[in-house]
């Protein structure tokens, strides 16, 4: 049994209203709860949010909307302290956490991460953007490449940023460490257009004329 996990809230700090303004005609949360409905493998999807009443579209009978403690709200409050409000005390098996703000993640992608956890040699996945690029630290030093030597940056070892598009991780890897990420955490390369996440009205921006982009037919 997979359980998918869901955060909704009311309100962000940088995007207000971010999850229930419309994106070409849907609102941003229905654009994740569609792609997860894609998912057969997934046997339930929990939605926790401290807003219920503004989720009004639910594809199926798998979708099952909480609303959040009162205790849980706020902005300080972390997903792990959510996951914990939910996950049972034991278990193996996989939860996957996906966000509203990463519209574009695929179910294709998400369907390829669970075949990757289920080979079971590591305990988490998270979703990551693979770079193959001169990376320098602050005070001007190279972090991956001697600058001596002009390697074609595709033949550089790649380093992956963890882009927060989906976590996958049991119950038991989950108390092992209190967290989404276990002792044996892995990345998972997701491709940077799905892996866009909004954060600022900048990234809205973006999302947004890209999406519009989409919908209209070549010239």
């Amino acid at each position: 049994m997979t359980q998918a996990f869901v955060i909704l809230k009311r309100e962000s700090e940088r995007v207000p209203g971010k999850n229930w303004r419309l994106l070409e005609g849907r609102p941003l949360y229905q654009w994740i709860l569609d792609t997860l409905a894609e998912l057969p493998t997934v046997d339930r999807v929990l939605i926790d949010t401290d807003a219920p009443e503004l989720v009004t579209a639910l594809p199926d009978a798998r979708f099952h909307v909480h609303r959040r403690a009162a205790a849980l709200c706020g902005h300080e409050i972390t997903a792990n302290a959510l996951l914990a409000a939910h996950l049972p005390d034991r278990g193996g098996e996989p939860w996957l956490m996906v966000h509203a703000t990463s519209p574009f993640l695929r179910a294709a992608t998400l369907a390829r991460a669970l075949t990757r956890f289920a080979l079971g040699d590591v305990d988490s996945l998270f979703g990551a953007t693979c770079h193959r690029a001169r990376f320098w630290r602050e005070d001007g030093t190279p972090l991956n490449h001697d600058p001596a030597l002009l390697v074609p940056t595709q033949a550089l070892a790649p380093l992956y940023e963890e882009d927060s598009s989906l976590y996958l991780f049991t119950p038991d890897s989950f108390w092992r460490t209190g967290s989404r990420l276990g002792q044996r955490p892995a990345p998972f390369a997701v491709p940077r257009l799905e892996a866009l996440d909004i954060d600022t009205e900048e990234d809205w921006d973006l999302v947004a004329a890209i999406a519009r982009a989409h919908r209209q037919p070549a010239a």
